[in-house]
């Protein structure tokens, strides 16, 4: 027998079940291919009915009401109640396809132990069977199922299988042989804890489910046969069988994990498994015929199963194959979700925040707890495992999910090939994050309580993973509107948001806390076979950096970082009016990238994983925010918080960002090897497993020993750093657009689209704590250098009335064109022609109409102006485009944000009329 040459000075059983298992993991993998189908198949079922084509028929009348009430600011708020009935059914259509498909998986299941009992001829045990009874019954207290039961089966059964509710058959031939405890045993032992582990329903469940998905996918065929139109049998038929492909394969993958699990759970002592392994032998010499491919095969071979046994953390590597499968099916779920709250009334706000959190959620639970138990298994076997295959098989099940979505079929769904291979970048530098955590928590294991482990691992793999969808959605949503110019600029406009940047300073906590934790201990109570004594050498660690050599390559990189923009503006000076948001923004692009580049550096020069080196990625950006910070202030900015704290937020955010989609890079700068790992590493294949040199049994730290190691990485540091800022500042034309006239259209995409309330969003402030009213704030140095001046009575005399004579000839030109009526390409083309043009020109008069204001409150006034003007300006731009394209959901979106930028305006006004009388 084959067996694992244990890590220097640790080699110890552990305990399999501190963690959810592989079983878990599919069962939620196959959960989520059933929600997709049954949230398509309840969307096409209304599409396809008479409700469908009155949900259209309704949406006609809805537009044309608006438009014949004479208002001159129609709200899309009257829209959404006018088609509030219809949309809202299809919603609950595809809630009741959800309901519908788990509903008839449910009856299948209930139907499976009737089909077993007729087809096996199972009966319960009688008193031919007093012996097995008995042994049956110790063994199920033991075990904590003394409810379960005891079938036997007729001459055809050949295997034993536990079914229904707590019912266990066996063959007869081995009911039988219930005093020879060596085959009785492990056998019956194997069956009752399918009981205690409730797994036996679940799997029937999926095994009907995979028959009612089979058969329900066939139903939109056969009916645009019948109903003689045949426009989504293209894009429909082979996204149906890859789906249903892909779930057979999960399904089967299930029942192989479940296997597995029920084999190291209930084998739990040496002379238990000793048993098992015997009686799995015996299987092996009896097996005839040719095998199947292990990823067809319903059951391991016993091989397979023996493999596990002697090498637990077989059983919990995270494969290339469940990283896809989660991964995929989480996808189109995600697709499918996402357009109906695009359509549904009042969700469109939510349309990506919503879906992003619930699969970064699904994989923090499923992938992210898998990377932890299986770091926490393979230091018992004294080995490490490769994240790049699971790191590429998450990236194929994003990309695969984006394209193969059933949605994809009925215009609920659309993904660009540019959004969808940067949401995978993420999602796979997601997973290298995990994996990192996963080790870094495995290593401070012996000081942490097993739930708390849970729960950081559980989170920061979550919040990572819905960072990443969140952000590849956002920008993959612009890409599908407006091209490269909108996605451009909503990348730049996505770091404003708070969770972006509380994600890494959290994340970040973490890994410093945990890595201070990293001592020398005992093995944890809660890691090893409670049946084994518990192992008296020092718990495993591996080499890592120490938090101050973390921080010392992160204060490299921030230091660089900001030397390059405060190089840049010393030779460029300081912009102009058109240039100062373009500047700001890749300003954040450039010390962003400072993480980026300390995150390199502590990989590659000090062999730390890229949990522990987010440690250096959120120092090095912190460092950049002061230097900048301190450059605007020299600049003659005002330094006050609300001008400090969105500079943070939004470098800090994109830092983040940067990280995660740059991480699946790290892999090939590392050979493809977990970072850290010291030594190669041989596959999880069932030979043996090479031993890990890297291991230690103290907190030894290489970087300490090795100064020159430390210097070189700060060093590296600072010149990617460098030179990633010059390559930005060089290259910022292509980064972001400047202020043009296909800028001004892009940004009026961007408020058509409403992008889960983060692109243009607002956060409240009246500009008066430095902002200029937005997300972002307006830093001296990125646009006109504030300098006092006796200003205030040429503005509030002169500027005031002229802005406020061309917003009320602007309101009146647009309703004009408005209640023309007519077609919509023409009506867009007045719009273009007339307000769109006027609001340009106020958007540029208020950026240049507030040099040298002093007074505070006519100073808070012109930053509103500023807004109110680039709020207009996209309102009236966006209006403009859902006319000419004839999309209703954009105009209504349009008429609210020009009622939004009116409101503004009156605010305005009032400010104005406020600051005149004092």
């Amino acid at each position: 027998m084959t067996t694992t040459t244990s890590a220097p000075g640790a080699r110890w059983y552990p305990a399999t079940t501190f963690a959810p298992s592989r079983t878990a993991t599919a069962t939620v993998t196959l959960a989520t291919a059933l929600v997709a189908a049954g949230l398509y198949l309840g969307a096409w079922a209304e599409n396809a009915s008479p409700a469908g084509r009155e949900w259209v028929a309704r949406l006609e009348v809805c537009v044309e009401r608006t438009r014949a009430a004479g208002l001159t600011l129609p709200r899309a708020s009257a829209l959404e109640a006018c088609t509030a009935g219809v949309s809202s059914r299809l919603a609950l259509a595809s809630a009741l396809g959800v309901v519908v498909v788990a509903g008839l998986a449910a009856i299948g299941a209930l139907l499976v132990p009737v089909v077993l009992r007729r087809r096996h001829a199972l009966r319960p045990a009688d008193a031919r069977f007093t012996t097995a009874v008995a042994r049956f019954g110790a063994l199920a207290t033991e075990l904590g199922v003394p409810r379960a039961r005891l079938d036997v089966g007729g001459p055809r059964q050949t295997d034993a299988f536990a079914y229904g509710a707590g019912r266990v058959a066996l063959p007869r031939a081995l009911a039988l042989r219930a005093r020879d405890v060596r085959l009785f045993d492990p056998v019956v032992r194997h069956e009752l804890v399918h009981v205690r582990r409730r797994d036996a329903g679940w799997v029937w469940v999926v095994t009907a489910a995979w028959w009612v998905l089979a058969v329900l996918v066939v139903v939109p065929v056969v009916w645009a046969v019948v109903d003689g139109d045949a426009s989504i049998l293209g894009a429909y038929v082979w996204r149906s069988v890859v789906l249903v492909a892909a779930t057979f394969v999960a399904a089967r993958a299930l029942v192989r994990d479940r296997e597995h699990d029920a084999d190291l759970d209930s084998a739990r002592s040496d002379e238990q498994r000793a048993a098992l392994r015997t009686l799995l032998a015996r299987q092996a010499d009896a097996a005839t015929g040719r095998p199947r491919p292990p990823w067809l095969a319903l059951h391991p071979s016993a091989a397979e199963r023996v493999a596990v046994l002697d090498r637990p953390a077989l059983a919990s590597r995270v494969t290339a194959l469940d990283a896809a499968a989660v991964a995929f099916f989480g996808m189109l779920a995600v697709a499918l979700v996402r357009g109906l709250l695009l359509t549904a009334p009042g969700a469109s706000s939510v349309a990506i925040g919503v879906p992003a959190a619930g699969l970064g959620l699904m994989l923090g639970l499923t992938l992210g707890l898998a990377a932890w138990r299986d770091a926490v298994l393979r230091r018992a076997a004294g080995t490490r495992a490769s994240v790049a295959p699971a790191a590429a098989g998450a990236f194929a099940g994003i990309v695969l999910g984006g394209v193969c979505s059933l949605g994809n079929s009925a215009g609920l769904s659309h993904s660009t090939p540019v959004g969808l291979a940067l949401t995978a970048l993420g999602v796979a530098g997601a997973v290298v994050l995990t994996r990192g955590l996963g080790e870094l928590t495995a290593d401070a294991a012996p000081h942490l309580p097993r739930v708390a482990a849970w729960v950081v691992v559980a989170v920061g793999a979550s919040a990572a993973f819905a960072i990443a969808l969140w952000a590849g959605l956002t920008v993959d949503a612009s890409l599908s509107l407006g091209g490269r110019w909108l996605g451009l600029m909503t990348a730049a406009t996505l770091v404003p948001v708070v969770w972006p940047a509380a994600t890494f300073w959290g994340l970040a906590a973490v890994a410093a806390l945990l890595t201070v934790l990293r001592r020398a201990a005992g093995v944890p109570a809660w890691a090893h076979a409670v049946d084994e004594p518990r192992p008296v050498r020092p718990w495993p660690l591996r080499t890592s950096p120490t938090l101050a050599a973390l921080l010392l390559v992160g204060l490299c990189g921030g230091v660089a970082g900001a030397a390059a923009v405060a190089v840049f503006r010393a030779v460029a000076g300081a912009a102009s009016a058109d240039a100062a948001e373009q500047r700001y923004a890749v300003y954040t692009w450039v010390l962003g990238a400072t993480a980026v580049a300390a995150v390199l550096a502590a990989v590659v020069g000090l062999g730390a994983d890229l949990a522990a080196a987010l440690v250096a990625g959120i120092t090095a950006a912190l460092v950049a925010v002061a230097g900048f910070v301190l450059l605007n202030t020299a600049l003659g900015g005002h330094l006050t918080w609300g001008f400090v704290q969105p500079v943070q937020r939004g470098i800090v955010a994109m830092g983040l960002v940067l990280v995660l989609v740059t991480a699946p890079g790290l892999l090939a700068v590392r050979a493809g090897r977990v970072p850290g790992a010291g030594a190669a590493l041989a596959d999880d294949a069932v030979a043996d497993a090479t031993p890990v040199d890297a291991w230690r049994d103290d907190a030894g730290d290489a970087p300490r020993r090795a100064p020159r190691r430390l210097v070189a990485a700060g060093v590296a540091a600072a010149a990617v750093a460098g030179l990633l800022g010059a390559s930005a500042l060089t290259a910022r034309d292509a980064l972001y657009p400047a202020a043009t006239a296909e800028a001004d259209a892009v940004a009026a995409r961007v408020a058509a689209a409403n992008l889960a309330g983060t692109v243009g969003s607002g956060d409240g402030s009246d500009g008066s704590d430095g902002s200029d009213g937005s997300n972002r704030p307006s830093p001296t140095d990125t646009s006109v250098a504030v300098g006092p001046s006796a200003a205030d009575v040429r503005y509030l005399q002169q500027v005031v009335p002229t802005v406020a004579a061309s917003v009320n000839a602007l309101d009146r030109a647009l309703a004009a064109v408005i209640a023309s009526g007519g077609d919509g390409t023409a009506m867009a083309s007045e719009i273009e022609a007339g307000p769109v043009a006027a609001a340009r020109q106020l958007r540029d008069l208020a950026r240049t109409d507030g040099a040298g204001l002093e007074l505070p409150a006519v100073v808070a006034a012109h930053a509103l102006e500023v807004r109110a003007a680039q709020d207009l300006l996209s309102a009236v731009a966006a209006w403009a485009v859902g006319l000419r394209f004839d999309d209703a959901s954009v105009q209504g979106r349009a008429q609210d944000a020009y009622t939004a930028a009116f409101g503004e305006w009156q605010r305005w006004g009032a400010m104005v009329s406020a600051a005149a009388g004092s």
